[in-house]
């Protein structure tokens, strides 16, 4: 505000909300007509305001951050006025040993953080409508509709929030010839950013275990953080089957479009036609079985040193797990390895898994 009263431009306030569409841990680039090219990291986004750390250093396709106490004092708040001139670049965080490794570079230079580039510059609405506006409020999503003069979405379910109504309507706008499949990949994910993935850290931890390795108060602590994830796996349910009304209310407005088959829902087909319905008892527990019926966006290492896979999803961030065949044994460890790999799948996609109950378990049970 004092800003805007020096430079006699109220625009500094009264456009100011556009801040709101900044996803914060992304790189920020702002073009010309300012004096110079902009490029920051978003910290934090307190609405009209991001605080923000510039990025003054670009070696190849590394960006360079350095975090010292001299660093701190160039933080600052940033605001947007015009969303069209403001992009965001992809990137994503690496070592920087691995920079200096893959850079060639001198050993003693100083280094910070690095962030590799992984794509080119998207610009602001473009990069908001592939993840379906996640985490942007509902006042910033009303004002975007005025300003690209499209009329607000609405939904005849009650149990929709209005967040993902309006957020479906913006995507639609910025992407008119978009799929159902299309469609439904983004309104996933964009669930996924805003209610997370399921990581039970405790998954291995039995009540007997508990008993005879903790005291009274740590085991209540753990206990506590159980219930806190149950709960927020029942409102991820909720969320998950609210977006699935909302899919299906879509349906009929939006083509088609091809749709994309798993590899493990065609084996899993075929394999239930020549066998029936117990097609999956016969099936041997080892890694081939995990390689042929985990999804195609899931990585399944085997750790025999150590008598566990490593699981991760390449859609989701920080989604590593590693489940144990040691005590449980093969059979049961792939069981629950596709289980894991499906549940991620399911999240990000919204897709049906290809695979028996009976098998792997229940999904979201």
């Amino acid at each position: 505000m004092r800003e805007a009263w020096a430079k006699k431009k109220p625009s500094l306030i009264t456009d100011s909300w556009q801040t709101g569409l900044v996803p914060e841990g992304e790189c920020v680039i702002v073009r010309p007509p300012l004096p110079d090219l902009q490029a920051w990291l978003a910290l934090g986004n307190h609405g009209c305001a991001c605080l923000s750390f510039p990025i003054k250093r670009h070696e190849g396709d590394f960006l360079v951050l350095h975090f010292t106490s001299e660093a701190a004092r160039h933080l600052e708040y940033k605001y947007v006025q015009n969303f069209k001139d403001v992009f965001i670049l992809p990137t994503t965080p690496v070592s920087p040993l691995h920079c200096l490794v893959m850079q060639r570079s001198k050993p003693h230079l100083q280094v910070g953080l690095q962030l590799k580039i992984v794509g080119k510059p998207i610009q602001l609405i473009d990069f908001q409508a592939e993840r379906g506006f996640a985490n942007v409020k509902e006042a910033v999503m009303r004002k975007l509709y005025l300003e690209l003069e499209v009329p607000e979405m609405t939904s005849s379910d009650d149990s929709v929030s209005s967040e993902d109504v309006l957020a479906a309507g913006l995507v639609l706008a910025r992407k008119p010839k978009i799929t159902q499949p299309e469609f439904a990949g983004i309104m996933h994910t964009r669930k996924m950013l805003e209610s997370g993935h399921e990581k039970d850290e405790c998954e291995e931890l039995s009540q007997e275990v508990l008993d005879d390795v903790l005291n009274a108060s740590d085991r209540s602590h753990i206990q506590a953080g159980r219930k806190a994830m149950q709960e927020e796996k029942a409102k991820r349910n909720q969320r998950r089957k609210a977006v699935a009304r909302l899919l299906l209310e879509m349906e009929s407005k939006l083509p088609k479009g091809k749709a994309t088959k798993q590899k493990a829902a065609t084996k899993a087909e075929k394999q239930r036609k020549e066998k029936g319905e117990r097609w999956w008892a016969s099936i041997p527990g080892d890694m081939e079985a995990v390689l042929q019926y985990k999804p195609e966006n899931a990585i399944v290492t085997s750790d025999d040193a150590n008598g566990r896979f490593l699981c991760r999803h390449l859609l989701i961030k920080g989604s590593r797990q590693s489940v144990s065949w040691t005590r449980r044994g093969m059979d049961a460890a792939v069981a629950i390895v596709l289980r894991l790999c499906w549940e991620w799948e399911v999240e990000v996609s919204g897709i049906d898994c290809p695979l028996p109950a009976e098998w792997i378990g229940e999904l979201f049970a």
